[in-house]
């Protein structure tokens, strides 16, 4: 091979990399993650399975039995700061695209929305993610003046969680986070932090009472999803490289 060509080759190559990197790159600043969690009493024996849906994939869950919680990670765009969160057992509808033709309805093979139906059992959500700056003050001692005063801008954030009703329709919101728990055993959602969602608590008293009745019913519910598991994808795995000697895994749906 002569050298032109190999230097063609090589500058060729370094193309291919650069733009890829570029690609990656772009990608990642274009996107934060956030943490889910859902946390049980700490008299429970064994934390249950549960399943999470968003934007058509199936989201991975980490059982902590330690803790005594489960954890799930979203990818969203920055700009987004406002998040629906549905929490359902019963059984969540697709709902078909349609077209018409010559004053007639057809159904497509391609699903349009989610629904549930108005007897259906649910609570929806609303996290929004509010920034706000506050002054925080710091002591400072500087010698032959003494101890000074000085007053610095913080940013802080926090969630605003509110309960909200899904239209007359039942249309669930194309990015909703779905979690498929009984929304009764709901205690109070609180917390949260610029990386993490508000923390679900889970209640005690039906543990308490009859635990084995709650893993039932958490099977049961697992059971009545398989029929929408069909039809949410397994999540896709990306591999971010932010050093050379360390590899992050993150997930994007």
């Amino acid at each position: 091979m002569s050298p032109k060509m190999n230097l063609f080759l090589k500058a060729t190559l370094l193309g291919f990399f650069l733009s890829g990197a570029t690609a990656t790159l772009t990608h990642w600043a274009e996107k934060t993650s956030f943490v889910g969690s859902i946390k049980f009493p700490k008299i429970i024996q064994k934390v249950p399975a549960i399943k999470v849906y968003c934007r058509g994939s199936k989201i991975p869950c980490d059982i902590l039995e330690r803790a005594k919680k489960l954890t799930f990670t979203i990818d969203s765009p920055k700009h987004i700061k406002k998040f629906y969160v549905l929490v359902t057992a019963d059984k969540i509808h697709p709902v078909l695209v349609q077209t018409k033709k010559d004053d007639h309805s057809f159904e497509q093979n391609t699903i349009d929305h989610l629904k549930l139906n108005p007897d259906q059992s649910y609570k929806l959500y609303s996290f929004e993610l509010v920034q706000e700056i506050v002054k925080e003050e710091s002591a400072a001692n500087t010698p032959g003046v003494g101890t000074q005063k000085n007053t610095e801008p913080k940013i802080v954030y926090s969630w605003k969680v509110e309960v909200v009703q899904l239209p007359e329709s039942g249309r669930i919101p194309d990015d909703a986070i779905i979690i498929r728990l009984n929304p009764d055993h709901i205690k109070t959602i609180k917390g949260g932090s610029a990386i993490a969602f508000p923390t679900i608590y889970i209640k005690d008293d039906l543990i308490k009472t009859a635990e084995n009745k709650f893993h039932e019913e958490s099977v049961e519910v697992i059971l009545a999803s398989l029929d929408i598991d069909t039809i949410h994808a397994n999540i896709r795995q990306e591999v971010k490289r932010d050093h050379p000697l360390k590899t992050i895994i993150a997930m994007a749906c």
